[in-house]
């Protein structure tokens, strides 16, 4: 009887129970950290209405965007997903009136944006478009028409961790960093950059660097698309004084009133380009790459670039700048004194190996000027086309298996010298990620090289035949003869 009666004094105070908790937590705070709308003729009719509900609306909720444009700057300080209805349906407009979206400075602040357009800010501490000191992933978004007027990041100003998926940042500007500066740490896949402008034009002492992309942290971008930016200094494509890798992208049609027209690579730089194009990038110098720090290029191709009044077409490497290609090509670039590549400076050196030097103009030299430091080549064909030398210069060091088009690259006997057809086809498709020149049948560089790459510039497993191809490609063409049957 006793055990009964604590049974039913427990059963008629847990009423009372709940009632507290109710009391104490609020009715409907079991659905608070859940999904919300905001729309005209919705409870909450903008996006600051629904983040500032700190009552209804909990750490981690989902902020679901209607159609429409929203004229409105986001300060965001606890973790939230704000989830819009696509690029042309969802739109949030600055007004010009301050960052478009502000994650506060907070490392346990998770934020991720989707399915929105992000427009028509502008501040003067940089970050027009967004301003990140949080955890910050951006999807299927478009970032455009932003200014972070005299400071850095027209488009986005990242301080903290950017992951960016499946986003256009377009039509930004800023001192420095039209589309995008990183301060910290960015992950990028499937970005396109384009059409930004770094330009520090009233703004003092400001550097303009970086019209796409300023990085000053730890960068590493992946089949992306960095085009038609522009830098009234360095970088007009991007600039990096830190740590970055970008494979499987295009970095093209780029332009800087000073130094890397496609990339500038300062001395604090290390730079790994893997499977990329560079192409059609225009500088006073180094037209493609412009490298004071250590910038390595594997399977890429840079092709088209110009440094207009200066040296470098392609690539430029100077002031203690390591530079090294291995299975890839420069070709069809021009500048004033060496097309492909010009190596100078007290320290500098550039390594090629198993790559294709080919068809570049200057008045010294058309493929490589080394006026001081270091160049040595393995493995490597350098072929000028034009009324220059293929290489200029001393120090240029021959590793074997090389082959040249004029005996002015200093190769050592047994090396293919002076040859004046090497028999290369255009530069085109011919399978892989980037263009290559293959080699024709009867090439004096089939089966001329030792000691070469695993793979050559396609992902094509060397050697296909005896030994190993000199240059970027590995042919897998021969001649065959068939015995010749008389009856």
């Amino acid at each position: 009887m006793k055990r009964r009666i604590i049974t039913i004094a427990g059963t008629l105070l847990l009423p009372g129970i709940l009632l507290s908790i109710i009391w104490l937590f609020g009715a409907n705070s079991v659905i608070r950290a859940g999904s919300f709308d905001v729309c005209a003729s919705c409870t909450y009719t903008t996006i600051n209405a629904a983040v500032t509900d700190f009552v209804n609306v909990l750490d981690g909720s989902t902020i679901n965007v209607g159609p429409g444009i929203y004229t409105e700057t986001v300060v965001l300080t606890r973790s939230m997903t704000i989830q819009g209805q696509g690029i042309d349906v969802t739109i949030i407009d600055g007004d010009n009136s301050g960052s478009v979206f502000e994650i506060s400075d907070d490392s346990a602040v998770t934020v991720t944006i989707k399915d929105i357009t992000i427009q028509n800010g502008s501040s003067a501490d940089g970050g027009g478009g967004v301003y990140n000191n949080g955890v910050l992933t951006i999807i299927n978004s478009v970032i455009k028409d932003n200014d972070g007027q005299c400071d850095d990041g027209g488009g986005i100003l990242n301080f903290s961790s950017l992951t960016l998926q499946d986003v256009v940042i377009t039509g930004n500007s800023a001192a420095s960093g039209g589309g995008i500066v990183n301060e910290d740490v960015l992950i990028a896949n499937n970005i396109t950059v384009t059409l930004n402008t770094a330009n520090d034009s009233g703004c003092g002492s400001w550097v303009a660097t970086g019209g796409g992309i300023d990085n000053s942290g730890t960068a590493i971008i992946a089949n992306s698309v960095v085009s038609t930016n522009t830098a009234v200094l360095d970088g007009g494509g991007i600039e990096n004084d830190r740590v970055i890798t970008i494979s499987l992208s295009t970095i093209s049609n780029n332009t800087t009133q000073e130094d890397g027209g496609g990339v500038d690579n300062a001395i604090a730089g290390t730079m790994l380009v893997m499977s990329n194009t560079i192409r059609n990038n225009n500088a006073v110098s180094g037209g493609g790459f412009n490298n004071e720090g250590v910038l390595t290029l594997t399977a890429s191709t840079i092709n088209g670039n110009k440094a207009q009044g200066g040296n470098g077409g392609g690539v430029r490497n100077l002031n203690g700048g390591a530079f090294t290609a291995v299975n890839s090509t420069i070709s069809g670039n021009s500048a004033s004194e060496s097309g492909g590549i010009h190596n100078e400076g007290v320290g500098a050196t550039a390594v090629l190996r198993s790559s294709t030097i080919y068809n570049n103009s200057g008045f010294f030299s058309s493929g490589i000027n080394n006026m001081t430091g270091t160049v040595t080549l393995s493995n490597t064909i350098v072929i000028h086309l034009s009324s220059s030398a293929a290489c200029y210069g001393s120090g240029i060091i021959s590793d074997g298996s090389n082959l040249d088009s004029d005996g002015s690259c200093g190769l050592g006997a047994g090396e293919l010298s002076n040859v004046t057809d090497p028999k290369l086809g255009p530069l085109q498709d011919n399978g892989g990620p980037t263009w290559t020149h293959a080699l024709l049948l009867a090439s004096p560089a089939i089966d001329a090289a030792t000691g070469c790459e695993t793979t050559d510039q396609r992902g094509v497993a060397r050697p296909v035949g005896n030994t190993c191809d000199i240059g970027a490609y590995e042919t897998t063409q021969y001649d065959v003869y068939l015995p010749v049957v008389i009856k």
